[in-house]
């Protein structure tokens, strides 16, 4: 039985947590507050995965670590204030206890598109959230822990309200087929092939 670290309890993190251990494998799902879903393959613990010195006993043995937090305000400032030095922390702790880190990504790097988004397209993004999502990709490539990074069209799963034109997003197309994605080899993102643009 393998172990594997989930940081983030939110839809993704609790999806992941509940799919891994439904699997047989064994999870630790790592909050703040020691939140998440039951399970007898899931270990809640506490800790903060911003601060080095929570991370090493959490990580012990781990294979794989399943980073799904997100920060506490929709804004580029808070992104960038947490997101990125939470990052930087784990990719150092996961490295030395020999983990690769899986990280679910959106389309915000690609920025403001015009045609179809693909795997091939860059991630030139350099304002506002979409920016912070281009500066995580590219610390992500220079680290030397592997890492895949994995985009969907979007996320949609227990817990996330859909949102229709009436509550200020459009559906799109894709809404009820999302597009098909893959991931990719060590410290590669690889992403959907839509006709569509990332919301920013």
């Amino acid at each position: 039985m393998r172990h594997h670290v989930v940081t983030g309890a939110g839809p993704v993190g609790s999806t992941v947590a509940l799919q891994l251990a439904d699997a047989g494998e064994r999870v630790t799902l790592v909050t703040r507050s020691g939140s998440g879903p039951e399970h007898p393959l899931v270990e809640r613990r506490s800790a903060d995965v911003s601060r080095p010195d929570q991370l090493a006993a959490v990580l012990d043995g781990a294979v794989a670590v399943h980073h799904c937090i997100h920060a506490s305000r929709y804004d580029a400032a808070t992104w960038r204030a947490e997101l990125i030095p939470a990052e930087q922390a784990l990719l150092a702790a996961a490295g030395a206890a020999g983990a690769v880190v899986v990280f679910p990504e959106s389309l915000y790097a690609y920025g403001a598109v015009t045609g179809p988004i693909t795997e091939d397209l860059p991630r030139t993004a350099t304002r506002g959230k979409p920016g912070v999502r281009t500066e995580l990709l590219r610390a992500r490539a220079a680290s030397a822990t592997p890492t895949v990074s994995v985009a969907a069209s979007d996320f949609l799963a227990r817990g996330c309200a859909r949102r229709t034109p009436a509550s200020g997003w459009p559906r799109p197309s894709w809404a009820v087929a999302p597009c098909a994605w893959s991931a990719a080899s060590t410290s590669r993102t690889r992403g959907p092939t839509c006709p569509t643009s990332p919301r920013r």
